[in-house]
């Protein structure tokens, strides 16, 4: 009896052992996908950042797949978003989630809206907003420098609240995990 309950204890120490967070005996993780566009906003500097985790969205593992270690998905596109563009917008861009070194996208076409994520479709597009206005017109090219991970440069001209808006930057993707406390 008291063998049978020393391993019953054993078995569960392991198991919230090997639980990772939430267990007591971690360890835990924190992991993210982070990107920095620095630049020029007609003509003056600009910093833009953006991140997802794993808690974020359900298709994590694939965007870093995609953004960090370069693992095309032939027929799907990637999107990511920036905070920052005007001190109070965002930018979010589409690009296909298959791309090799030195390959040019032209962009030219708009959506509203923005986030993270995989989707259907080999689409370029560009959202951008600055206060409460969108861009409704954009003009330019995002050029792929490295693949793993994702270097780009982007250069935009974006049409927002009747007038031509230029941003010109090196966006660079890295992947962060740091170890913290199990909760």
């Amino acid at each position: 009896m008291v063998a049978s309950s020393l391993r019953v204890g054993l078995a569960i120490l392991v198991g919230l052992g090997s639980a990772g967070c939430g267990s007591p005996f971690g360890p835990c993780y924190s992991e993210a996908v982070r990107v920095g566009l620095n630049g020029t906003w007609d003509g003056g500097a600009v910093a833009l950042a953006g991140q997802v985790g794993p808690g974020n969205i359900s298709g994590f593992g694939e965007v870093r797949r995609v953004l960090i270690d370069g693992q095309g998905l032939g027929g799907q596109s990637v999107t990511w978003t920036a905070d920052g563009l005007g001190n109070d917008g965002y930018l979010a861009l589409t690009i296909p989630a298959a791309f090799s070194q030195g390959q040019v996208f032209p962009v030219r076409t708009t959506f509203v809206g923005g986030g993270w994520g995989i989707g259907a479709g080999s689409t370029v597009a560009v959202s951008a907003r600055v206060g409460a206005t969108k861009a409704t017109a954009v003009d330019g090219t995002i050029t792929v420098l490295a693949a793993a991970p994702l270097r780009l440069r982007v250069d935009l001209q974006l049409g927002i609240g009747g007038q031509t808006r230029r941003l010109e930057g090196l966006a660079v993707f890295r992947f962060d995990r740091e170890r913290i406390p199990c909760t």
